[in-house]
C-alpha cells in the first residue's frame, strides 16, 4: 500500500468560551496503519469586547 498524506485543519472553542484553539495536522495512512503529526498549533484569547457579547 502507498502512503497517503492527508492534511487537516482543526479549530476549538471550549465551553469556557474565552478563546478559538487552532492547530493543523497531517495524517499519513500506510500499510501499517495511521499516523498523526502535529505541523503547527496555536491559540488566541477572544477581545474583551467578544467576550462580553458572549457573555464570559
Amino acid at each position: 500500500m502507498e502512503n497517503k498524506n492527508f492534511q487537516a485543519i482543526g479549530l476549538m472553542s471550549g465551553t469556557s468560551l474565552d478563546g478559538l484553539d487552532i492547530c493543523c495536522c497531517t495524517f499519513t495512512r500506510s500499510a501499517k496503519g495511521w499516523t498523526f503529526r502535529i505541523d503547527c498549533a496555536k491559540g488566541y484569547t477572544y477581545p474583551e469586547e467578544l467576550k462580553q457579547k458572549l457573555g464570559v
